[in-house]
């Protein structure tokens, strides 16, 4: 799709054919300004440096691996890109980060067992102080975005982080039914003052509503 059809600005990682690829959509009714927009080569991550009347946001649409080693990889690139990149006190990423955090995260399947790679997130999320919003507001809620038929399980591998100072911000984190076969989408709304315009941030089946 491109920016004629949406109407409003793209920002996008390619990725090949048939495997990765991210994009974030401004809704064309949106009044802002782009700083900055920075993605890597291999279609995992793409961001921007956002500016309304009121707030300057840093805004990261990210899809990870699922081989650990490539994990640890792209976790790596992530990083650099947050430390050279970003005002990391006004954060959200959001994505497919292939990983659940906790075991309240993940429905049968092999019993759930943190990974190398998950302790890397969460020491991410402990370095940049940023913050697992619909954990936080729903501490024992189960709600699966992803579901594989195949491999009989369901898990919340989609999701957004923010940074800590945002999340008073926030008045609705949840996952709600989508048009795709095995992934549900994860809906955040921020209230953050700048009228009625609204903007969306998607990865897949994600989106941001400000």
């Amino acid at each position: 799709m491109g920016r004629n059809e949406w109407g409003g600005d793209i920002f996008f990682s390619h990725g090949s054919t048939h495997s990765p690829g991210v994009c974030i959509l401004i809704n064309p009714s949106f009044r802002h300004t782009i700083e900055t927009c920075n993605r890597d080569r291999n279609g995992r991550i793409v961001s921007i440096d956002l500016r309304t009347d009121t707030a300057s946001i840093s805004l990261y649409n990210i899809y990870a691996p699922n081989d650990l080693q490539q994990q640890l990889g792209f976790l790596h690139n992530l990083t650099t890109f947050l430390v050279s990149n970003t005002d990391t006190g006004s954060l959200i990423i959001g994505g497919d980060w292939n990983v659940t955090l906790e075991a309240v995260d993940k429905k049968d399947g092999a019993p759930w067992n943190p990974t190398i790679y998950r302790d890397k997130v969460v020491t991410m999320m402990e370095e940049f102080s940023l913050v697992d919003v619909f954990r936080k507001q729903n501490p024992t809620k189960k709600s699966f975005p992803y579901v594989s038929k195949a491999l009989k399980l369901s898990s919340r591998i989609d999701y957004f982080l923010l940074a800590q100072l945002l999340t008073n911000q926030v008045s609705q984190s949840d996952i709600i039914v989508s048009i795709a076969p095995d992934h549900k989408a994860v809906k955040l709304q921020l209230t953050i003052p700048q009228g009625k315009r609204g903007l969306v941030l998607v990865y897949g089946n994600l989106t941001i509503h400000l």
